[in-house]
């Protein structure tokens, strides 16, 4: 294949001829950067630029002014705390309410869709949010559902509070100055008015506490009342105490008697005959005391294992330290529920504002600079960010 030569045919049209090197003219390869970067200008203008020229103008022509009003408190109020007060134990415990625990209770309750439905009846916040005054793009839809509003009005109010010192900060913006600080005062109203609901159950559960305490107080002293009666029902004595003490007293007394009718007999005996008269007739009567003696001593100490009134003095001195106990025990626990009930009646919080909402001067938004210079910085940062990648893409394929 040696003799095959690479020919060919001239520019003006004549015979093949032998090709020259100098005749060889590779093409340029096409130059891909500059339309990639007029392409990424292009993306940086509508990206970038054009949002932000939109939002900068929507900013400074259209949008409606914000307002906003802030106050500061505390909460205070009269709950006894545990281990203080008049009341302790479980209704002390029951009673007990934290500051800081109220105000992280507040800061949850103000953005939450539990205040907005409570202001219904005094104040209509989707109305307020509403109105045809405010921007299309800002204000609330006329036909917006519970869900919308609750959102809407969560971002449009803010509440934090100090965990050393229990200060809360409300902060409530509105689309005029008078909307801002009426929506600050009720939901201060409102958040007031709920903390003295749960305070109502705090309360109720008190009370409930003291209650069943005396209920099973009653109910013990009932018992050992029950039981003591029908002990003297079954005994048939009022209070073996003194039937026990009546019995010996009485035995001590016919004792002394027949010691006393003894001596008669045995001075009898030295002058008259034993058949005298008088010598049987003082025997019948030392016999009758000896009966009356026996008699008497056999209650005592029964035979035959019969309950006596030892025994029954025991059982009657239980039953009635049982009863004596449980009437201590109902007196104490009437005391602690008439003391309770005195002490949740003065049961109360309230809201300690020491920086009170005003009127606004001057709007919080819209800031036209700011807000476009922060989005500028973002959208710039972003974009830098797929520059790089699309460049990095387009090295790679090169």
């Amino acid at each position: 294949m040696n003799h095959v030569r690479d020919l060919m045919r001239p520019a003006d049209g004549g015979a093949l001829q032998p090709r020259r090197p100098d005749h060889v003219q590779m093409p340029e390869p096409p130059d891909l950067w500059r339309p990639f970067v007029r392409g990424l200008w292009a993306s940086f203008g509508a990206l970038v630029v054009a949002p932000v020229l939109a939002v900068f103008v929507y900013l400074l022509a259209f949008a409606s002014p914000l307002y906003e009003a802030q106050s500061q408190f505390v909460v205070r109020g009269d709950v006894n705390r545990p281990g203080g007060g008049s009341l302790g134990g479980a209704v002390g415990a029951v009673a007990a309410l934290n500051v800081n625990q109220e105000s992280s209770i507040l800061v949850r309750f103000l953005p939450s869709r539990a205040l907005v439905e409570r202001l219904r009846g005094t104040l209509d916040v989707a109305a307020l949010y509403s109105s045809p005054d405010i921007d299309s793009l800002s204000r609330l839809a006329e036909d917006a559902d519970a869900d919308a509003v609750a959102a809407y009005w969560a971002d449009k109010v803010s509440a934090s509070v100090d965990p050393v010192s229990g200060v809360v900060t409300l902060k409530v913006r509105a689309y005029s100055p008078e909307d801002a600080l009426t929506l600050n005062q009720a939901a201060m109203l409102e958040s007031e008015t709920m903390l003295n609901l749960l305070l109502d159950d705090s309360r109720r559960d008190a009370l409930r506490v003291a209650e069943q305490d005396r209920e099973r107080a009653a109910e013990a002293l009932e018992d050992a009342r029950r039981e003591l009666e029908a002990f003297r029902r079954e005994a048939g004595l009022l209070d073996p105490n003194d039937a026990g003490a009546q019995a010996v007293d009485l035995i001590y007394e016919l004792r002394g008697q027949r010691a006393a009718l003894s001596a008669q007999l045995e001075a009898a005996l030295t002058s008259l005959s034993p058949s005298a008269p008088q010598v049987r007739a003082l025997r019948t009567r030392l016999s009758a005391l000896d009966d009356q003696i026996a008699a008497l001593e056999a209650e005592l100490v029964p035979a035959g294992g019969a309950e006596g009134l030892p025994v029954l003095i025991s059982r009657f001195d239980a039953l009635e330290l049982k009863r004596a106990f449980a009437e201590k025990s109902f007196g104490r626990a009437e005391l602690t529920l008439l003391r309770t009930q005195a002490e949740v009646e003065r049961w109360h919080l309230y809201l300690t504002v020491f920086d009170p909402p005003t009127l606004a001067a001057e709007e919080v938004e819209p800031r036209p600079f700011w807000t476009s210079g922060k989005l500028f910085a973002t959208l710039a940062v972003l974009w830098a960010i797929l520059a790089l990648l699309a460049a990095g893409t387009m090295d790679h394929r090169q």
